[in-house]
């Protein structure tokens, strides 16, 4: 799972899904997205122009936007 304070992280694989978030995050600077949740800790993400779309699964510690 995303910690709300990354800096918290402790394992491998919730540093790397931190690193991803901070990094989608830092690329869509400009951008504003509205989330919906799809279930618990699966997240479907779309920009307010309709340009970008993704899903975002804390528990699979997976996140794509395109």
């Amino acid at each position: 799972m995303y910690s709300d304070d990354p800096a918290k992280s402790t394992s491998k694989e919730e540093i790397e899904i931190a690193n991803t978030i901070v990094g989608i995050n830092e690329k869509y600077k400009n951008e504003e997205f509205s989330v919906k949740a799809l279930r618990d800790n699966v997240y479907t993400v779309e920009s307010k122009n309709g340009k970008y779309q993704g899903t975002i699964d804390l528990e699979e510690r997976y996140a794509d936007i395109r």
